[in-house]
């Protein structure tokens, strides 16, 4: 994997995850845990990351997190919210749909 990929992997875990550890995000990608150091140092600079030593430390993203759906999952979802248009406002209603079409076609 090329630092580009891995460092998109990184974003990718930090939004879906919310929080990792050093060594675990090592582990996981298979590099040493200075290299995901320098990952997160450079991520830092675009998004929002804040570090925090210790046993229940580890690097927090402290943006919005990802949610991440399956299709199937998705579908389901759409067709509920297709039943029942007026429990909230026309503007939240069509995000919700126009999100949920990506992954439903």
């Amino acid at each position: 994997m090329d630092t580009y990929a891995r460092r998109e992997t990184v974003e990718r875990i930090l939004k879906s995850e919310g929080r990792i550890y050093t060594a675990e995000l090592a582990e996981r990608l298979g590099v040493c845990i200075n290299t995901i150091k320098n990952d997160i140092r450079v991520l830092g600079r675009s998004i929002p990351i804040v570090s925090a030593p210790g046993r229940k430390g580890g690097y927090f993203y402290t943006g919005e997190k990802n949610v991440e759906i399956t299709e199937k999952e998705a579908t389901a979802l759409k067709s509920v919210l297709e039943r029942y248009p007026d429990e909230m406002s026309p503007e939240l209603y069509r995000t919700i749909l126009a999100k949920l079409e990506k992954f439903s076609k």
